[in-house]
């Protein structure tokens, strides 16, 4: 096996990158121009997937890069699917008031279910007449006569043989072929549920949806869906084969045997979907407890420096475990539910052969070698469609219950738009004229026409009549129409200044009143300067495409924003990082009002721009930007919370208080009035400028070795490989005993002498020893499960309280400032996820399956030692797949993984601090989904690709299992009569074909478990973060002195606030130029000392330096 080693991403330098920057006049292309090599294949390729070859070979010999993976096909595009469903949902909506979007995705999907039923349906057929041929094959071997006819009409073993290898093929590469056109379901369910995501936050749909659900929506939930789509026609097919099955053993044994056993396997079947009914309800309040988890991760690392400048790491540290506490009492309970069902349907097929065996024999009938192994071998086919039932059912559940979560997502109520028609010809009826305004109508329509409307932030809900919610804005009436001018609206904080600027965009519902605004364009800054990970110039062009070289020097120069340009190394190609963390509080603000005024627009809507400015700056910007640029051609709103010596110039005054307008007009209307106690000293803010560019993200190459599982398995508390080989113990124990129930129904039917202890032929001591193996199993096979879901529950606990506190514990400058936000909490949402549903589920999987496999190969080489000799040429093809085929699929499912940051990133980005807002302000919410859905597509092409690629393995794995089978068949003819007797016989071949099933999906599941180790390889990066100078400091205890009045004191504890720098240095990562250099100065207990200076001078460096947020380069404090 292959070593790993970390290297930087190629992907994360080319179109991750652009993915995460925002710059969307630079989209990436140059994956989209590779045409899918499917488009162009024949029907042969597309069956046997020959097509997929060239990218397996590639992957085997070099690391695979994006530029390696071709693009999605046009019809598995988010654009193309995304209009598929709008027309089903559009469809569902005009037929009912309550519309599902399940019921509209089958509807959507209605042709690609039928193929894919259709498939299943001919793999099951074909798996269903090999008994048939195995009982005739048994017929043969038990005659003496050459000539013999068997229930085929065949007498020729080797044509019974060759028929048997036939069947098996067929039905392996149907059935494999049905899986990668599921899998193709599933993941364009999934990029829809993104896409969706995106399309609805960005219009404004998602008011009453948290940073944190959208996530778990575009994560969590979307995944459900593409389980659901991966399992969801066993749900149907699983009760259809079992019925053909006993209805065939019924042909065989009778038909009371056949019903008895059916009952059984009903009984459990009907338990399993119970079980999986109460286990979704589960689901779902799991998804809300994660929700809320993730909600308040996102806002701690949103908020991370006010954490660590409090020191609030600690108790906000414990508050999140405490909430994980939650989610793993219930993922704990989950989980147990969900193997009880499991189980369930996994010993039902045993629990249904002991039944009709004791059936069969009470009837007084004779069982023969041939009739144990037809019905051994009908029901070890009932297998397959039983345990894949149990992952349909659950996952179908869970699907549904992620459904009503995207129901409750679309139904929320779109607030009020910004029309971008052409203004009516008639104006709505005037509002009553407010104080000192005149209420002569304008000439042309009002831009904003508001006649006593009151908004509120939410629509009430249908439950909430009795008690709605609180008005945000009271009896508003106002009127600006596009005459140029400038409006300043002050207040008390809190008095609803920037809810009037959100209603006057859209975003508040409108409660009552009316309402009319008709603006084809806004340009707007928030009161928190909404920045993207982009450069600056990104930043103030925004998604204009025109290149207005002018007037973005006028801005430029309005803004003041020259001179910060000239002291960054990068001018304004200089990237800000996320949310600006590179630049000042002062920088952030010009770069957030620059953004709003080269926009040439109607309107302009400016919530507070100059609060983080000092006051000549703030002078200086309000004259040449808002004034002088802005206000001479354009009505302006400006919101002002300080710098009041402002409003002289303002042409009207809004006074805002509780909601409502309690002033309005001109200055000197106002200014014998109350309100003068509003004018105060005004404020200065700033902070220190640095670039940086933000990281591209890890990513390994090569296997996931050996270590990875140890060091998760270490993560429980105990020792990992101890902990290894116990699960690896109790396992064989329950191997054994299901190996020895299925050897001792040849026994019975043989009637073998060689027991003495039990009397020959009494088939009723027979029986009740068939029963108690039975039983044993059983509690073997959940005893197993019950022992590994306790450790891996304490690997997840323990996992995800390491990484937070790595995470908390990690340097501002060298991974916050560099590291987006969406990166961290795809680790905290999509990837610890994965870790605790999918390793539970596939790890209990892979190891049962595994040592099927083992008793398998056993039994047909315990039969005749020639087929060992069959087992090396077969082994070495299958080591020689794996090996190509593991390199190929974990590079793309790494690639999946890194694609997936871009588009967590960009919902994060867009849907909180006002991104949404600003964005649907300058009507550019097609250009952010036009962005949004080349994140998905990137994603998704990766996602499907790797599918595909397990696939492409899963089916040759198939043909060397088939070869198993046709080898045990021929061999099993060619020595009729040294095999070892037809006991021996068919016990091979039941394992033969028993074999087919499942060593093509155990090494399936087990690169799919290997991938989702890479989820949890990604959350042990965070172990090995950098980590922050030690917090308190221990001192020795000759240093602890008794003081008067406390039992122990610090000798040189401070006494007084007195603050010293020597010589001091800092510089915020290595590699930067100095940040603060050589200060030296003392700061005496009881003095109030003012820092001064222009922006990015270096305040906000001082004051970093004192909260130790940065370590110092040089000298001390």
């Amino acid at each position: 096996m292959g070593t790993t080693k970390d290297v930087t991403s190629a992907a994360s330098g080319s179109t991750f990158q652009a993915l995460a920057s925002p710059a969307l006049n630079e989209l990436p292309t140059q994956w989209s121009q590779r045409p899918h090599p499917i488009v162009n294949a024949n029907w042969f390729s597309r069956a046997l997937l020959l097509w997929f070859d060239p990218l397996v070979l590639k992957g085997a010999k070099d690391p695979l890069t994006e530029d390696d993976v071709w693009h999605l096909a046009p019809p598995d595009t988010a654009a193309v699917l995304q209009a598929r469903f709008q027309g089903a949902w559009t469809t569902a909506k005009q037929t009912t008031s309550s519309p599902s979007f399940f019921r509209a995705l089958l509807r959507t999907f209605r042709r690609d279910i039928g193929v894919v039923l259709a498939l299943y349906t001919a793999s099951s057929v074909l798996i269903l007449l090999q008994p048939v041929v195995i009982k005739s094959l048994l017929q043969f071997l038990t005659t003496e006569s050459a000539t013999a006819v068997t229930d085929l009409g065949i007498s020729n073993g080797y044509i019974l043989a060759a028929l048997l290898t036939l069947l098996s093929f067929g039905s392996v590469t149907i059935m494999d072929l049905g899986m990668v056109f599921a899998g193709r379901l599933g993941c364009n369910a999934k990029a829809i549920v993104m896409d969706l995501v995106f399309l609805h936050s960005l219009s404004g749909h998602q008011s009453c949806t948290s940073s944190g659900d959208l996530v778990t929506l575009a994560s969590v939930d979307s995944t459900r869906l593409f389980m659901c789509g991966l399992w969801f026609m066993w749900t149907f097919l699983s009760p259809v084969m079992v019925l053909a099955i006993f209805v065939m053993i019924g042909f065989d044994l009778g038909a009371w045997p056949a019903i008895a056993g059916a009952a059984v396997m009903v009984a459990l079947m009907a338990f399993g979907v119970l079980e999986g009914r109460a286990v979704g309800a589960i689901q779902k309040d799991i998804l809300v407890v994660q929700g809320e988890r993730v909600k308040f991760t996102n806002e701690l690392l949103q908020g991370v420096r006010a954490v660590k400048i409090y020191g609030w790491e600690a108790p906000l540290q414990a508050h999140v475990e405490a909430m994980r506490g939650q989610e793993l009492s219930l993922l704990k309970v989950y989980h147990y539910r969900r193997q009880v069902s499991s189980i369930a349907l996994l010993v039902a097929p045993v629990l249904s052969l002991a039944l009709c065996l004791v059936v069969y024999v009470a009837q007084g009938s004779r069982l023969t070698p041939p009739l144990a192994f037809i019905t051994l071998a009908y029901v070890n086919a009932a297998r397959t469609p039983c345990s894949s039932f149990s992952f349909s059912i659950m996952n179908l559940f869970d699907a549904l219950h992620s459904s009503h979560r995207i129901d409750a997502f679309l139904a929320s109520s779109s607030t009020t738009t910004i029309s971008t028609d052409t203004p009516p010809s008639s104006a709505p009826t005037p509002c009553p004229a407010p104080n000192n305004i005149s209420s002569k109508p304008p000439s042309t329509p009002p831009l904003i026409h508001m006649q006593s409307a009151s908004f509120q932030w939410k629509k009430p809900s249908t439950e909430a009549v009795d008690n709605p919610p609180e008005h945000a804005l009271k009896h508003i009436n106002i009127v600006v129409d596009s005459t140029p001018s400038l409006t300043i609206v002050v207040g008390y904080v809190g008095s609803g200044k920037s809810s009037l600027l959100s209603a006057m965009l859209g975003d508040l519902h409108l409660a009552s009143g009316g309402c009319h605004v008709t603006v084809r364009s806004v340009g707007y800054c928030s009161q928190d300067p909404w920045l993207q990970n982009a450069t600056i110039r990104d930043n103030i062009v925004f998604t204009d495409q025109v290149d207005n070289t002018p007037r973005y020097n006028r801005v430029m120069s309005a803004c003041h924003l020259e001179a910060d340009l000239a002291s960054l190394a990068g001018g304004d190609s200089t990237e800000i990082g996320a949310r600006g963390v590179t630049l000042s509080g002062g920088q952030k603000a010009r770069v957030g009002l620059a953004r709003a005024a080269y926009k040439d627009a109607d309107l302009y809507l400016l919530d507070d721009p100059l609060s983080a400015l000092d006051a000549a700056v703030a002078t200086t910007v309000f004259h040449e930007c808002i004034r002088n640029l802005l206000s001479r051609t354009r009505p302006v709103v400006l919101v002002v919370n300080s710098h009041y010596h402002l409003l002289p110039f303002a042409d009207r005054v809004l006074v805002m208080d509780n909601g409502a307008i309690v002033g309005d007009g001109p200055l000197e209307s106002l200014a014998s009035t109350a309100f003068l106690h509003l004018f105060s000293s005004p404020l200065s803010s700033a902070a220190q400028s640095s670039t940086s560019l933000v990281v591209a993200e890890e990513r390994k190459v090569g296997h996931v070795t050996s270590q990875t599982y140890l060091t998760y398995f270490q993560a429980s508390g105990w020792n990992g490989l101890g902990v290894a080989m116990s699960v690896l113990g109790v396992f064989v124990l329950a191997q054994a005993c299901l190996v020895l129930m299925d050897w001792f129904v040849g026994f019975w039917a043989s009637s073998s002498p060689f027991l003495s202890t039990v009397p020959y032929n009494n088939n009723a001591t027979y029986a009740g020893i068939y029963v108690a193996l039975s039983v044993l199993a059983l509690g073997l096979v959940l005893g197993r499960s019950l022992y590994v879901l306790h450790f891996i529950l304490l690997c997840s606990k323990h996992l995800h309280a390491a990484i937070l506190h790595n995470v908390l514990h990690a340097p501002v400058p060298s991974f916050f400032d560099v590291t987006p936000v969406g990166r961290i909490l795809n680790r905290f949402s999509a990837d610890l996820s994965t870790v605790d549903n999918m390793v539970p589920m596939l790890g209990l999987h892979i190891l049962g399956l595994v040592f099927q496999i083992v008793a398998s190969l056993v039994v047909c080489a315990a039969t005749s030692p020639y087929i060992l000799l069959l087992y090396v040429p077969l082994g070495y093809v299958f080591s020689k797949l794996r090996f190509i085929y593991s390199l190929t699929s974990t590079q793309l499912k790494r690639l999946d993984a890194t694609s997936r940051s871009p588009v967590l990133n960009l919902l994060t980005e867009t849907s909180g601090n006002g991104g949404g807002t600003t964005i649907r302000a300058f009507h550019a919410e097609d250009a952010f989904q036009s962005k949004a859905r080349a994140a998905i597509d990137c994603n998704q092409r990766f996602d499907l690709t790797h599918f595909i690629s397990t696939k492409w393995f899963q089916m040759r794995l198939d043909w060397v299992s088939v070869g198993v089978v046709g080898g045990v068949a021929f061999l099993a003819v060619a020595t009729k009569h040294s095999m070892g007797g037809v006991t021996a016989a068919g016990l091979a071949l039941t394992y033969a074909i028993q074999l087919t099933i499942v060593l093509s999906r155990t090494t399936m599941e087990y690169t799919y478990m290997e991938n989702v180790m890479t989820s949890a390889e990604r959350l042990d990066h965070y172990n090995d973060l950098e980590k922050e100078g030690t917090i308190t400091q221990s001192l020795p205890t000759s240093t602890i002195q008794p003081c008067p009045g406390h039992e122990t004191a610090l000798a040189d504890w401070p006494s007084r606030g007195a603050v010293t720098f020597a010589n001091y240095s800092m510089r915020y990562r290595a590699g930067l130029e100095l940040s603060l250099k050589h200060v030296s100065l003392s700061v005496r207990a009881g003095e109030k000392v003012g820092i001064c200076g222009r922006t990015g001078g270096g305040k906000s460096s001082l004051l970093a330096a004192l909260f130790r947020m940065v370590e110092a380069a040089s000298g001390r404090i």
